[in-house]
Order: C-alpha cells, then structure tokens, then sequence
C-alpha cells in the first residue's frame, strides 16, 4: 500500500492526460517491487513461520498452516490487483468500486459458510482466496479493461502475465498443502 499510495497522484495525472503508456509503467513499477517484497517474503517465511508463531503466541494457540497459506496467496492476489483498484479509487469509479466491495462481502460470507462445513477454519482461508480471484483478479482487470476501452487503449499483456505469475503460484502451493496437509519442500523450492 505505500508503494501504490506513493503514486497515486501520478496516477491521477497519467489519467486525466490520457497518457496510458506511463500509466501502465506505474502499475508495473507497482507490480515488480511490491510484487518482489510480497511474494518472495511470504514464500521465504514458510519454512519457519510456525516456529516463529510459536513463538509469538508462547504455544498458547494451534497454528494452521493451511489457513496460513491461503491467507498469503489472497494477499498476494490482493497485491497483483491493488494498482488496477486503487487506480479505480482515483478516477472516482464508485460503480466499480461498489461491485467489487459487495462481491467480495456476498462470496467471503457465502462461501466460507459452505467451505467452513468441509474444511473447517482453512474454509474461511479458502473463501477469501475465492473472493480476491474474483474480485482482485477478475473484476479489477474487467473494469480496468472497460476504462482503457474509452480512450481505445490496451492493457499490456506481457507485462499483466508475468506480474500475475505469482499468485498464480502461490496459490498452486496453497491448494498443495491444503489438499496434502504440509508444505513438500520440493514445492516450496519450485515456488521460490
């Protein structure tokens, strides 16, 4: 958020002057060094992250790693979509913003009431990931994609791919460890 935060008054210009090519180097920007510091120390964390837990708690609460997981792949999807929302917050979108909001309530509560049944506390966890797809992922890109329309711009697809590969990874780790109970290693290297 503070690197997002930091320029948005670029933003802001870059929108109001129809200049959607240095617009689209702000969200890579964004994309690269908060996608860097996110992705690889939630990654680097694993390994450790119940010790360190432990710890914090003096071993008075059970840490779940699977909720964990899915914890960090929905941040790491609301990184890869904060530069297209915020950008919405900007341009004063309140139609996009409104949608979004309620979906994400509406699948967080809908879901994780179904999900809780079968998974337990990682079905809240599941239910979030569920919601951030949607709406960091799906709806941002849609209304995004809908704004460029009206000055007949692009969104650039190199760059859009490469900055949504790790959640993309993420959360393949995630559904790993939710499915098999524990972080495998070699996965976790394959991530990194």
């Amino acid at each position: 958020n503070i690197l997002i935060f930091s320029i948005n008054p670029d933003i802001a210009r870059f929108h109001a002057k129809g200049e959607i090519l240095k617009l689209n180097a702000a969200f890579n920007s964004h994309w690269f060094f908060s996608g860097v510091i996110v992705n690889i120390s939630m990654l680097a964390i694993l390994p450790i992250i119940e010790q360190i837990y432990s710890i914090w708690t003096k071993g008075l609460l059970a840490f779940d790693f699977s909720l964990f997981i899915l914890l960090a792949a929905s941040i790491s999807l609301i990184n890869f979509g904060s530069g297209y929302y915020y950008y919405l917050i900007v341009i004063n979108d309140l139609i996009s913003q409104t949608v979004i909001t309620i979906t994400r309530v509406v699948i967080i509560f809908g879901a994780g009431y179904f999900l809780v049944n079968q998974f337990e506390l990682p079905g809240i966890g599941l239910a979030i990931v569920i919601s951030e797809i949607m709406c960091s992922g799906i709806l941002t890109v849609y209304f995004l994609k809908r704004e460029y329309h009206k000055t007949d711009s692009l969104i650039e697809v190199k760059y859009f791919l490469f900055a949504a590969m790790p959640p993309v990874v993420i959360l393949f780790l995630a559904m790993s460890i939710l499915f098999t109970g524990g972080l495998n290693i070699f996965y976790w290297a394959a991530a990194m």
